[in-house]
């Protein structure tokens, strides 16, 4: 088995059904999951990899499964080098935890890393950044 073309295949196939809702897009998610899991270790030198978790990272942040949402920011985070992406991904799984202190402090530094430019165009993170009182209740 080539493991590239596994992870095409399991990219394109989540990507079909990305638009599913709840358990639909739950028992899809899984599948994809376990067919993961069953690919041999290679699969994490595979650069492709980061394709298919960055958009398992966002469909488990959908569902708000955490857990998982956690397992693939570790796939898409394996080997890298750049702690502005390690802290911009774990801010954004501790945001969406709610865990809104810690979420700020990786954020913080993410922004400090980069000048600012990995936060440019985030939406709701780098409005809760530069307004952290609208999220953060004393």
């Amino acid at each position: 088995m080539n493991v590239n073309e596994k992870i095409f295949e399991l990219f394109d196939y989540i990507d079909e059904n990305s638009l599913e809702e709840g358990e639909s897009l739950l028992k899809h998610l899984t599948y994809v999951n376990s067919e993961w899991d069953v690919l041999p270790e290679i699969k994490m030198e595979d650069v492709d990899r980061t394709l298919l978790a960055i958009l398992m990272i966002d469909l488990f942040m959908k569902v708000k499964d955490f857990d998982n949402m956690k397992k693939w920011i570790e796939v898409y985070l394996y080997d890298e080098q750049y702690q502005e992406q390690i802290s911009f991904y774990n801010g954004k799984l501790e945001f969406e935890m709610g865990n809104y202190d810690k979420a700020y402090a990786l954020f913080d530094e993410a922004f400090k890393l980069t000048n600012g430019r990995m936060l440019e165009g985030k939406g709701v993170y780098l409005d809760f950044y530069k307004n952290p009182e609208k999220y953060i209740k004393k």
